[in-house]
């Protein structure tokens, strides 16, 4: 699959990701291109499958393709055939690439995360390991592997925030639904718009946890090569502000997307 095409299709599908890759050196913008490629076409299941048990048909696809191309056998996907060459140069982590597909797999659920620890593990599953995947592909081995679950937990905890409204209207709940059992409520009160306190008080606890997620970062200590991966965190940013409407989120536009990505890369902060 072409450069360009790669690059194409996610300025579409994931504008976050796109910007994130022009900061890539040249020699290693096509490996993680692909990676960002098949990490995108997992999250794409949720939004084209209505009914979980088709979609897990869908994953179990995923899994075989992931597993063909660890055991050298013939890959159907041209999204993981594109990762051959890099599982090789970089020694990829089967058991990351496992991670995330079974990751991806409970978004089609109703319910996927029961409590904070749920929801957390799915951002460091998924967008967490697609940004130890590119790590590895920038030079970095395991080193920055702290620092991109922590970062991912920040991006990945910012998408559920931004998406929540479109996940409530398709009757899926994407926060944890302890607090809000603990509420007496469960999950048809917030499909049908009820209990608005609680869900501003869930938002603010997971923005409450994307700082942490930051500051964990900024923390760390990684190889400056893993920057480029790591700097997609500084796009949770806006989420974490708070305005009069608890669960609404600032939107930030292409060129403000540029802009925070080239100063993380260039202060080495997320």
């Amino acid at each position: 699959m072409p450069d360009e095409t790669l690059s194409e299709d996610l300025e579409v599908l994931d504008p976050d990701l796109h910007v994130a890759s022009f900061f890539v050196p040249a020699g290693r913008r096509e490996d993680v291109l692909a990676l960002m490629r098949l990490s995108v076409e997992l999250a794409r299941v949720a939004y084209q499958v209505r009914e979980p048990m088709i979609a897990q048909i869908r994953y179990a696809w995923w899994r075989e393709q992931v597993a063909a191309l660890f055991e050298g056998r013939a890959v159907a996907s041209p999204v993981v055939q594109a990762l051959v060459p890099a599982a090789s140069r970089h020694s990829l982590p089967r058991a990351v690439f496992d991670a995330m597909v079974d990751a991806h797999g409970l978004e089609c659920e109703t319910i996927p995360f029961s409590d904070m620890a749920q929801f957390e593990a799915h951002a460091r599953e998924t967008r967490g390991g697609l940004l130890r995947l590119m790590a590895r592909v920038l030079g970095a081995d395991a080193r920055a592997d702290a620092a991109c679950d922590a970062a991912g937990i920040a991006s990945g905890a910012a998408l559920q925030l931004r998406s929540f409204d479109y996940w409530r209207r398709h009757r899926r709940l994407r926060l944890p639904l302890t607090p809000f059992i603990s509420q007496g409520l469960n999950e048809e009160d917030v499909f049908a718009g009820a209990g608005v306190e609680a869900v501003g008080r869930m938002f603010d606890e997971v923005r409450g946890r994307i700082r942490m997620a930051l500051d964990e970062v900024n923390q760390a200590r990684f190889p400056r090569a893993a920057m480029p991966a790591l700097a997609l965190a500084t796009l949770a940013r806006p989420v974490v502000s708070r305005g009069d409407d608890p669960v609404a989120v600032r939107v930030v536009s292409p060129a403000g997307r540029v802009a925070r990505l080239a100063l993380a890369n260039l202060m080495w902060r997320a």
